[in-house]
């Protein structure tokens, strides 16, 4: 829950900031907040419907892993309740989209040495799911 609320809140960073250097203002993120939402760049009902269907979706699946590790029996195998692995899985595999998500966002506010900390979380991703290497690459910030 707080890494939607974190990557949120990047996000519309992110636009206000895009909004500042495309038009020249000289004011901070927040008046680039302001001026986004009057540029049409964040819109209330593009963002409710990003947003709204990133957390129904969220819902969804840890609704379902939490129900299949109430379902398989548990079975203790080196110290570990395997039947509570689909949960975790699921709850690992979230919480890492999203911190590529924010840093994503930070190097799209022009933070400098984002693109190596995206490398990690896309890398930790890729062993979590089993995916072959350099399969998923962070997207480049602005140049």
């Amino acid at each position: 829950c707080i890494l939607l609320i974190v990557d949120l809140v990047s996000q519309w960073s992110a636009f206000s900031r895009q909004t500042i250097e495309k038009n020249n203002l000289s004011c901070g993120l927040i008046g680039g907040f302001f001026a986004s939402w009057r540029c049409k760049a964040l819109n209330s009902q593009g963002m409710r419907i990003g947003f709204v269907s990133k957390v129904f979706a969220y819902i969804v699946l840890l609704s379902a892993s939490h129900q299949m590790s109430r379902i398989i029996p548990p079975d203790i195998v080196f110290g570990v309740d395997w039947a509570k692995a689909p949960d975790t899985f699921i709850r690992a595999f979230l919480a890492i989209t999203e911190a590529i998500s924010i840093v994503e966002n930070l190097s799209d506010m022009g933070v400098k040495g984002m693109t190596p900390l995206a490398g990690f979380f896309c890398r930790k991703r890729d062993l979590l799911t089993g995916a072959p290497a350099n399969q998923s690459q962070p997207k480049e910030g602005p140049k």
